[in-house]
């Protein structure tokens, strides 16, 4: 008899996203308050090491800790990408107008 293995298909959870007011006030629960990480950490519904880097950062990076998303490599890559959009749709319609110019007293046959 043959038995089929049953996988376990776990859903994808969403990426949640904290603002900077929230990791702030998470840091200050431990680093002022004098509370422990793990404490804080399940009263807030968030990973331990998620909130012991938070801490480090804004430990490192007083104050510029929690200023982005950590993607400014993709965005600086988007804006060049944007930059070039414009220009390669500029040279299109360039090349448009020449057409018309050069084929203007030339019969197509």
């Amino acid at each position: 008899m043959i038995h089929k293995e049953e996988h376990k298909v776990r859903k994808k959870r969403e990426r949640r996203v904290f603002d900077s007011a929230f990791k702030t006030e998470a840091v200050h629960m431990v680093a002022d308050q004098g509370l422990r990480i793990a404490h804080v950490a399940r009263k807030l519904n968030i990973h331990p090491n998620m909130l012991s880097r938070w801490k480090h950062e804004h430990l490192t990076n007083k104050n510029n800790s929690f200023t982005g998303t950590g993607h400014e490599k993709l965005r600086e890559e988007l804006r060049h990408l944007r930059r070039e959009v414009v220009g390669l749709r500029e040279e299109k319609e360039i090349l448009k107008k020449a057409i018309v110019i050069l084929s203007k007293g030339k019969k197509i046959r």
